[in-house]
């Protein structure tokens, strides 16, 4: 069965707008990974906080305990 000039005009224009949707659609995708690669660069110099892990402070309260005895546990505090 073959299609007439209408149809493959009709089938033509249809591909080609599917091809353009798909373009835009890798040209938006394209373009918000820029912007969050950018805002990621730009958040990197602008943060002036600093990551300490929780096991350092946890090391240095059992140390002060084992030296200073203190604070006193509750099972030795209340007696």
């Amino acid at each position: 069965m073959t299609r007439s000039s209408a149809e493959e005009s009709h089938h033509a224009a249809a591909c080609s707008r599917i091809r353009g949707q798909v373009l835009m659609e890798h040209q938006l995708q394209t373009l918000q990974s820029a912007t969050w690669r950018t805002n990621k660069v730009i958040n990197c110099f602008l943060v002036q906080t600093s990551f300490v892990p929780d096991e350092y402070w946890q090391s240095l309260e059992v140390s002060h305990r084992m030296v200073f005895e203190y604070p006193l546990a509750l099972s030795s505090a209340a007696m």
